[in-house]
């Protein structure tokens, strides 16, 4: 063996040791992905403990997520507050179709935890970026649908939006309340096929270096029960520019200017 191929040998066998020392909080992953409901499989449906599946009260998507080095990321759905629904059997993967679906009553509203875990271990999955959907934010007779997001870097809407967009003080994220009438007819079918109309109603958020997320859903006024209906990429991000969150009211931006004087001296 020559002196070069000893040194070499010798790097990678230390190498080999320093993968087998380390300890777990010293493994950085880099996972990019995105959510994609189409092959996904609800292992448990028991959100806010109304069935109807027994056991932990939460809606479990499997292998939702595929990222680059071909790992797989699960995502359990937590209802941090009070849960409603009238069809909580609805709650899974929409049929025909790759989206996720929560059913909630109207004249109430949750706090929703959306958690990313790693399929294998069920340890948080810290992901770089991903993007989320929420598609169909319309209203009906007296109902009004509206979701708070917290953290976001990014969103997409059309500029001929039909949802009203402002800083949130009760959640401190931004708030996409609907203002158009809607009926079943002129949901979704795929989220990368929208006709106008269903982008005017549609919103895609982006995360960064997270595991979890935080969504309130809510639906103002009593009348027929709602679906929240979600998907990771849409066709927002091919069609439309990326906008950043607003900021909260009577923030302002402190310029600082430097004057400088110079005094000449004549002799």
């Amino acid at each position: 063996m020559d002196r070069v191929s000893g040194v070499a040998s010798l790097f990678y066998i230390l190498s080999l040791l320093a993968l087998s020392t380390a300890k777990p909080s010293d493994k950085v992953e880099h996972i990019w992905g995105d959510l994609n409901f189409m092959h996904s499989v609800v292992t448990q449906s028991n959100l806010g403990g109304l069935g109807p599946d027994a056991g932990p009260e939460y809606l479990y998507f499997s292998k939702v997520m595929r990222t680059l080095n071909d790992s797989f990321i699960d995502l359990r759905v937590t209802a941090l507050t009070t849960y409603s629904a009238a069809a909580p059997d609805r709650n899974g993967v929409k049929s025909g179709g790759d989206f996720g679906v929560i059913n909630m009553r109207s004249d109430t509203a949750t706090e929703l935890e959306f958690s990313l875990l790693d399929s294998k271990t069920g340890e948080p999955a810290v992901v770089d970026k991903f993007h989320f959907s929420i598609f169909d934010l319309d209203t009906g007779k007296r109902e009004i649908e509206s979701i708070s997001a917290r953290n976001i870097s990014q969103y997409w809407v059309p500029t001929y939006t039909t949802l009203r967009i402002f800083y949130d003080d009760a959640t401190g994220g931004t708030k996409f309340v609907a203002t158009s009438r809607g009926t079943g007819d002129d949901n979704p079918h795929l989220p990368e096929e929208l006709t106008k109309d269903q982008m005017a109603r549609s919103v895609t958020l982006s995360y960064e270096k997270t595991s979890d997320f935080y969504i309130t859903y809510a639906i103002e006024g009593k009348g027929a029960p709602r679906n929240m209906l979600f998907s990771g990429r849409s066709m927002l991000l091919s069609k439309t520019e990326p906008e950043e969150p607003p900021l909260p009211p009577n923030t302002t931006t402190t310029t600082t200017t430097t004057t400088t004087t110079t005094t000449t001296t004549t002799t």
